[in-house]
Formats: C-alpha cells, structure tokens, sequence
C-alpha cells in the first residue's frame, strides 16, 4: 500500500556479549479533510421544469477528499432569505431536487407572495467534517406552462333569433391555459 511505510529499527549498546534488539514499525498515513465541498455548477443554478412534474434538477458537488461523504440540504429562508420557496422543495443524494407537490402553472405557488411561477431555493452541501466548510447553490426554477385545461363555452348555446337574420349567435370560450 503507497500509504504504509514499514521500518525495521535495530538497538545495540555496543558491548561485547549483549544482544541486540529490533523493532518493526509500521506507520499508515491517512487523508485528512483538506477540502471542501463546492457544487459544480458554481453558485447558481437555473430549471425551467413543466408544470404538473416534481423533478426540477440536479445539482451535484465534489469533494477532492475523494473519501468525503456528502449530505445535501434545503437552507431555510429563516437562515437565508433568498431561500424564499426553501418549504417547497426536498433534495436528495447527489444533489436532486424535487418539488414536494407537482406544481400547477395556473395556480402559481412561488414567491414571497406565492403568487409566481418562479421560485428561489438555496441547497447546501456539506461534508461533515469539522473544519470544512460547506457550500451552497442558489437555484432559480421557472415553472413552465403545458396545455393541461381543457377549453370551455362561457357563453349559452340556446337563442332565439328573428327569421332572415345572417348571423345567428356569438358564442364566447375561455381556456384556463396562459
């Protein structure tokens, strides 16, 4: 192993008709934590999934100590308040980030008012090793709009007209769809 170093240390006390002795020693060196975590991304990160899906991406960090085992986390806007939408979200191993509801493109829940189709959320990735610093990413989510409402009249299809009359009716629909 590159990392073991075995000696071999041999003792006299140079007199005639005394033994010498030895020793072996064996010396492992271990990694220690000289890196932290960093996404790779970099700081910030961008998903435009469409409505009615949980996944919104994935956002995935290293560790140079290749043995580090990382956890990921959603930072709470109470820690930071760009993480405005931190209660909408979950994040797993490897940095995936998922909705915890699918969200609905006409029924906008994002926002400091939760009223927008564009949500903040902060994920942070740590090491657990003390003296390593975390790191975090912040990611912009943009829900986008699928044609998922069905259109509808809005306006009765029963009249009565006068004979000799060219246009019969008009007739009005809406669809909830932007």
């Amino acid at each position: 192993d590159a990392n073991t170093c075995v000696v071999v240390i041999k003792v006299s006390d140079g007199l005639e008709g005394s033994d010498d002795d030895t020793i072996t020693v064996t010396v492992t060196v271990t990694d220690v934590n000289e890196a932290a975590p960093a996404f790779t991304a970099g700081a910030t990160g961008t998903s435009t999934p469409n409505e009615g899906t949980t996944a919104a991406g994935t956002y995935a960090a290293t560790d140079a100590d290749g043995s580090a085992s990382l956890t990921y986390s959603i930072v709470p806007a109470g820690t930071d308040a760009t993480s405005v939408d931190h209660d909408l979200f979950s994040v797993a191993n490897g940095g995936v980030l998922t909705f915890a509801s699918a969200p609905d493109f006409e029924s906008p829940g994002c926002g400091a008012n939760n009223d927008a189709n564009t949500c903040v959320v902060v994920i942070k990735v740590s090491d657990g090793l003390e003296g390593s610093a975390d790191d975090t990413i912040t990611v912009t989510v943009t829900v986008q709009d699928v044609n998922d409402e069905d259109p509808s009249f809005s306006s009765s299809a029963s009249h009565t007209i006068a004979e000799n009359v060219q246009n019969v009716v008009v007739l009005s629909a809406t669809d909830a769809d932007a």
